[in-house]
C-alpha cells in the first residue's frame, strides 16, 4: 500500500480534528481510526515495501539563481516586519513584563540573571535592555528581535539541511522555516524562547561542520565553537536543557564511534560557556519555579497533569485539550493538516529507515525535545517546546520529500510539489493572518472587541501628547494586576520617569488609577477630565482610569513628591515580580514595602494606593492582614468603592457573610452613580462619596 494512500488519509482525518466542532469523544474515535492505527501499520510493516531507503534521494531540481534567493529572502522578510509596529495592537503581558524589566535595567544596570516567577535567564532582558537605551519606540524594541531571530533561522536551517539532505529537502525545510505557522508566530511575541530555534540550528550547523571539515585545525575550530555556543545557550530559554542534553549525548555518541576525535577542545569551552549561568544559580538560587510548575509539585491533580501532558501534543497536530494555553493555535494546530500528515508518513519511513544514523538520532531527538511537555503539571506553554519546532518541520520536510518520490515522473512529481506547499501556505497564512484581520475594520480603526483596558488608556494619553507634548504620566501607583504594558508604552513621553525629558516643561499630568478613586481625585483637582478604560460599565471591582490634570504652579510641589513615591512603587514592583521564588526576596520586598511608608503619608492618595498595594501580600492564612492593610487605606486615604469591594471577598473567605453584605452594599452606594459617555469620559460620579461611618 503506497505512502499516498495513508497521506491521504492523515490529511483527512489533520482536516476534522483541526476544524470540525466534532465532540471530543468523536475526535478521539477520528483519531485511533484514522491516525494511530495506519501509523502504527506503517511502523511494522515489511522492511521490503519501503519505495526507497536512501536518505539523500532528489525528489525534484531544488530552485537555483540569485534572483530567485533574493525573491525568496525578500518574501521570508515581509510578513515578519511588515508594519512591525503596527500589525498588532498591544503586548502581551509577558511582553510588557520583560520590556518593564529591560527599561529599569537600562536605567541602572545590575548583574542580575534570573527574572520574574519563571526565573528566566537573562539574555533577552539584557538585549531588550540596550534597546531601550537606543531606540525611542517601545512597540519596536518589543517585536524587532522575534522578528529577526526567526528569520534568521531560515538561513541556519538551510544551511544545515545541506549536510544531510538533498538539496529540495534543504530547500523545502527552509521554505517551512520561511512561512509555515509556528516560525511565523514565534516571530511575533517578544519571549525568552524565540532564541531557542535560532540557537538550537546554530549549534547543530556547528556539529555538522565540525565532522565533516576536512583539516584537523578547523575541526579543532568548530569543536570550540559548538562547545561555548551551547553552553552560552543556557542563558536564553530554561528549555534549552535538553537541546543542551542533546547535544552532549550526540558528541559523547559520535566521539565514541570514532567519529568526533577532538571532543577536549569542545569541553573546556563548553564548561566556560556553562560558568555564568552555574555561578548565578548558586548566589541567586535555582529551580524554585521548576518545581512548583513540575508533576513533582503537589498544586496540581494526577487528571490535570494528564490533560495538560495530552494538550502539548494535541496543540502540535490538531488543537488543545485545555482553554488556558499560552503561545498556542488560534486554528486547529501549531502543524497545519497537510504538514500533520507530511510529518506522520516522515515518522514512518524514517522508522522504516531506522538503519541509517540520520533517522535513528531524529528519531532520538524528539522525544528529548517534547520531554517539557511530559514535566510540566501546570499549563500548556508552548514556548516551553519551541525547541521541538525545526524537528518537525525537517521531519515534515522529509515526509514530503518521501511522498515526491512516489509521484511517478518529474513532471508530476513537480506539480504535486506546488500544489502541496501551495495548499499549506494557504492554511498558514490565513492562520497566521487571522487574528491581525479579526482586530481591523475595513477603515483600519481596531474593532472594540479586540481592545483591552490598557490600550484604550494609551490611546487617551498619546493624542494628549501630541496635542501638548510630554506629560507627568504616573501609572505605577496600581496593584500588579493591572500590568506593566502602560509604563512601557508612554516611556517616550513621560516626563515623570523618562530621563530625556523635563518635568518642568510639561502642560499636564495623566493619572492611572481604579476608578472607585476618581470621585476623591476630582474633587481634588478641579478642571481634570476623566476617561474610562474598561469594557462596559464599572463593577464592583472597579477598573482602569484615566485622569487627565493641568499641570500648573500650584500643584508642581504636589506633583515632584508624586514622582519621588512613584519611583518607590517602581522599585516594589520590581520586587513584587521577583518575590515569588523565595523566602529572602519576599522579605525583602516586604522591608522596602515598609520603608516605602514615609514616602506617601499624609497625602490620602498615595496612602490609599500605598495600604491597596500591601494587601497584596500573603500576612497570614485567613487574610487578617489584608483586611487590616484595607481598612488602612479606606481610613487613612480614600474610602473608593474598589475597596470595600475586596474587602467583601476578605469576609466571605473568613466565614463572615453579614460584614461582607456590608461592605458590598457600600461598594454598590459609589459604583452606581457612574455614568460614561460616548466618548468614554466619565461624566456622573458620586458627589458625595462613602465614608467609613456611613
Amino acid at each position: 500500500m503506497r505512502l499516498w494512500f495513508f497521506f491521504s488519509l492523515f490529511l483527512l482525518s489533520g482536516m476534522v480534528l483541526s476544524y470540525s466542532p466534532l465532540s471530543v469523544t468523536l475526535k478521539s474515535w477520528v483519531f485511533c481510526c484514522g491516525v494511530l492505527a495506519p501509523l502504527l501499520f506503517l511502523f511494522f510493516r515489511p522492511l521490503g515495501s519501503v519505495p526507497s531507503k536512501k536518505f539523500r534521494e532528489e525528489p525534484f531540481e531544488a530552485p537555483t539563481g540569485s534572483v530567485f534567493w533574493i525573491g525568496f529572502v525578500g518574501l521570508a522578510l515581509l510578513p515578519r516586519f511588515w508594519r512591525l509596529t503596527e500589525t498588532y495592537l498591544w503586548p502581551t503581558g509577558d511582553e510588557a513584563l520583560h520590556g518593564f524589566l529591560a527599561m529599569s535595567l537600562a536605567d541602572k544596570w545590575t548583574w542580575q540573571f534570573f527574572y520574574t516567577v519563571g526565573e528566566h535567564p537573562p539574555l533577552l532582558i539584557w538585549i531588550l535592555a540596550l534597546f531601550f537605551k537606543w531606540f525611542d519606540s517601545p512597540f519596536f524594541n518589543l517585536w524587532f528581535l522575534p522578528a529577526f531571530f526567526s528569520f534568521l533561522s531560515v538561513p541556519a536551517g538551510y544551511f544545515l539541511a545541506r549536510f544531510f539532505s538533498p538539496k529540495s529537502q534543504a530547500f523545502l525545510f527552509a521554505f517551512l522555516l520561511a512561512f509555515s505557522f509556528w516560525p511565523l508566530s514565534s516571530g511575533r511575541f517578544c519571549h525568552q524562547g524565540l532564541f531557542v530555534p535560532f540557537w538550537e540550528l546554530l549549534s547543530f550547523l556547528f556539529l555538522a561542520l565540525w565532522m565533516k571539515s576536512p583539516s584537523a585545525k578547523s575541526k579543532k575550530k568548530w569543536a570550540a565553537l559548538l562547545g561555548l555556543w551551547s553552553g552560552l545557550g543556557t542563558l536564553t530559554f530554561t528549555s534549552w536543557w535538553v537541546v543542551l542534553f542533546l547535544i552532549v549525548v550526540t558528541v559523547v555518541i559520535l566521539h565514541m564511534k570514532k567519529i568526533l576525535n577532538e571532543i577536549s577542545w569542545f569541553i573546556l569551552p563548553f564548561l566556560l560557556g556553562l560558568a555564568p549561568f552555574t555561578l548565578a544559580a548558586f548566589r541567586e538560587g535555582y529551580g524554585h519555579h521548576l518545581l512548583d510548575s513540575s508533576v513533582a509539585g503537589s498544586w496540581f491533580s494526577w487528571q490535570h497533569q494528564v490533560i495538560t501532558h495530552l494538550s502539548y501534543l494535541t496543540s502540535l497536530f490538531g488543537g488543545p485539550l485545555q482553554p488556558d494555553i499560552s503561545y498556542g493555535p488560534s486554528w486547529g494546530g501549531m502543524l497545519n493538516p497537510v504538514l500533520t500528515a507530511s510529518f506522520l508518513t516522515g515518522c514512518s519511513a524514517l522508522y522504516q529507515n531506522r538503519d541509517g544514523g540520520i533517522s535513528r538520532w531524529l528519531l532520538f531527538a524528539l522525544p528529548i525535545c517534547l520531554a517539557p511537555a511530559f514535566l510540566a503539571g501546570d499549563y500548556v506553554e508552548l514556548n516551553r517546546i519551541i525547541q521541538v519546532m525545526p524537528l518537525l518541520l525537517w521531519i515534515a520536510a522529509y515526509g514530503l520529500q518521501r511522498l515526491i518520490l512516489e509521484a511517478g515522473p518529474a513532471a508530476h512529481r513537480k506539480t504535486l510539489f506546488l500544489t502541496l506547499v501551495a495548499f499549506s501556505t494557504l492554511l498558514d497564512g490565513t492562520h497566521y493572518f487571522m487574528p491581525v484581520y479579526r482586530q481591523w475594520t475595513a477603515s483600519r480603526q481596531p474593532r472594540e472587541e479586540s481592545l483591552n483596558e490598557s490600550f484604550r488608556a494609551y490611546e487617551i494619553l498619546n493624542s494628549v501628547y501630541r496635542e501638548k507634548g510630554p506629560g507627568l504620566i504616573f501609572t505605577d501607583f496600581q496593584p500588579l494586576r493591572f500590568g506593566h504594558s502602560l509604563y512601557v508604552t508612554t516611556y517616550p513621553f513621560n516626563a515623570a520617569v523618562n530621563p530625556k525629558l523635563d518635568p518642568k516643561k510639561s502642560q499636564w499630568a495623566g493619572l492611572l488609577t481604579n476608578i472607585g478613586y476618581q470621585p476623591f481625585l476630582a474633587d481634588r483637582f478641579p478642571g481634570s477630565r476623566w476617561y474610562w478604560a474598561g469594557n462596559g460599565m464599572p463593577g464592583l471591582g472597579g477598573g482602569l482610569a484615566v485622569g487627565l490634570i493641568p499641570a500648573t504652579p500650584q500643584n508642581a510641589d504636589l506633583f515632584n513628591r508624586w514622582m519621588g513615591a512613584q519611583a518607590r512603587f517602581h522599585q516594589l514592583h520590581l520586587e513584587a515580580e521577583r518575590s515569588f521564588n523565595g523566602e529572602v526576596y519576599y522579605r525583602r520586598a516586604f522591608q522596602d514595602a515598609l520603608e516605602t511608608y514615609s514616602w506617601v503619608k499624609d497625602d490620602p492618595f498615595l496612602e490609599a494606593s500605598y495600604w491597596e498595594w500591601c494587601s497584596q501580600f500573603r500576612f497570614d492564612s485567613n487574610g487578617a492582614g489584608n483586611v487590616e492593610a484595607l481598612k488602612k487605606a479606606i481610613h487613612t486615604g480614600y474610602p473608593a468603592a474598589h475597596l470595600y469591594a475586596r474587602l467583601a471577598d476578605l469576609m466571605d473567605n473568613q466565614g463572615k457573610p453579614g460584614e461582607a453584605e456590608e461592605f458590598r452594599r457600600l461598594a454598590n452606594k459609589q459604583i452606581e452613580v457612574f455614568k460614561i459617555g460616548s466618548d468614554l469620559s466619565i461624566t456622573e460620579f458620586p458627589k458625595n462619596p462613602v465614608s467609613p461611618g456611613s
